[in-house]
């Protein structure tokens, strides 16, 4: 009767876990914990990230007895140094209003990766079911995409709105929403068989199109590539890859010429999706959507950089220089903390992947690849949720493909 008892309640905190571990998706990997926040019906998303923490309080003890192996170690190691080092850098700095804040932003990074980490840690039936709750986010991101290309005005909110005419959902800034794609496939496409993933694919690059983010559409190409190298895509279907992009190619101006006139028609024409528009019908112009090339930004980043290459400018002087921003997690990173700052980021990547076998090494090959790659066009990596819960995530799988690594190593040796 309590061998039964017991196995009842393992039943049930494990589906309790697989619960939390939706929530942990359906909540941050979307943004809904700001859309909501900015809409007036939640709390801040610090307390949304607590109240987590808090309702995992159940799992503690089948953590401590079992689930511990599973805690991917170097993902603790990089927020210990991350938030020791923030702490002693905001000493040194002087304070202001946007420095706490700055300070307020590095925690909750911190919190948030422990907390989602925490939650991930489990059975393989928790990673599965979470995998399949960030599958199920890459459609509902594609439905609010669509709906927003024809009404732009229905995810705006209280306080918030998309002033660029690229659908972004319910992340506002188009540039995310294609980084959630991208992060979002990375994640789920080996949950498909073959034949079905370069749909998948398909789907999801005409979707981060769709967002004209010029960073996300390279990097989707660069995945696509990988894919194939990897044979995570069939070889076989490559040639309807290079039919597809010489097709492409061959038709930059006319494709450039009918988005433009379209979203004339839809009403959502404006500056900054002309100039993208234009990179159709101009792949070398160097306009961006603030009226500064990204090569400008980037000179003139390094020229603070260099006014102060060791120790950088202090602690949030990115969010407190008012001048135009980098645009860069490198950047923003060294012109901060200087020399050191450059190290934080790749840190973080390999900390995620750190020694992982199998599915995940090819899983965390892929992300660190992209998040390298797309942290040259975006300061804000390291502090978006929807990233840092991919994260987590892979950090988890690479824990548990150790563990069953150095089981079956025991194994073999013993027989």
């Amino acid at each position: 009767m309590t061998i039964s008892s017991s196995k009842k309640t393992n039943n049930f905190l494990v589906y309790y876990q697989c619960f939390l571990a939706v929530v942990v998706v359906g909540v941050f990997f979307t943004a809904a914990d700001i859309y909501w926040f900015d809409s007036g019906y939640t709390p801040p998303p610090y307390v949304l990230v607590l109240a987590v923490g808090l309702a995992a309080i159940p799992l503690v003890p089948s953590f401590l007895s079992f689930n511990y192996k599973y805690f991917p170690n170097a993902l603790l190691g990089w927020c210990i140094f991350y938030i020791v080092f923030s702490f002693l850098s905001y000493l040194l700095t002087i304070k202001n209003d946007l420095v706490n804040q700055e300070l307020d932003d590095r925690i909750l990074v911190v919190i948030f990766l422990c907390v989602s980490s925490f939650v991930f840690c489990g059975k393989d039936i928790i990673i599965r079911v979470t995998r399949i709750s960030i599958f199920c986010v890459i459609f509902w991101n594609i439905y609010t995409f669509i709906a927003e290309l024809f009404q732009p005005e229905i995810w705006h909110t209280l306080t918030t709105f998309n002033p660029t005419g690229r659908p972004a959902g319910f992340y506002t800034d188009p540039n995310k929403a294609a980084c959630v794609l991208i992060n979002g496939l990375i994640l789920t496409v080996g949950l498909l068989p073959p034949k079905y993933r370069l749909p998948f694919c398909l789907i999801v690059f005409l979707s981060v199109f769709t967002t004209f983010s010029r960073g996300g559409m390279i990097c989707m190409i660069i995945l696509m590539t990988l894919f194939f190298i990897k044979k995570i895509l069939p070889k076989q279907q490559l040639i309807f890859i290079f039919a597809g992009v010489l097709a492409l190619i061959l038709n930059f101006s006319i494709l450039g010429e009918f988005l433009e006139s379209e979203a004339s028609n839809l009403g959502i024409i404006n500056h900054d999706l002309q100039t993208r528009i234009s990179t159709f019908t101009n792949p070398t112009s160097r306009q961006a959507s603030d009226d500064t090339s990204r090569l400008d930004v980037v000179t003139y980043s390094w020229q603070k950089i260099l006014e102060s290459p060791l120790s950088g400018h202090g602690f949030g002087f990115v969010k407190t220089w008012g001048e135009i921003l980098p645009h860069n997690m490198y950047l923003s990173y060294m012109l901060e903390h200087g020399i050191v700052g450059i190290i934080i980021l790749p840190w973080l990547v390999f900390a995620v992947q750190n020694r992982a076998n199998g599915e995940a090494k090819n899983l965390g090959l892929f992300l660190v690849v992209f998040t390298l790659i797309w942290s040259i066009f975006s300061n804000t990596v390291v502090y978006d949720r929807e990233t840092l819960t991919i994260f987590s995530l892979m950090g988890v799988m690479s824990k548990k493909s150790q563990t069953k690594q150095l089981s079956s190593t025991s194994l073999n040796y013993q027989n």
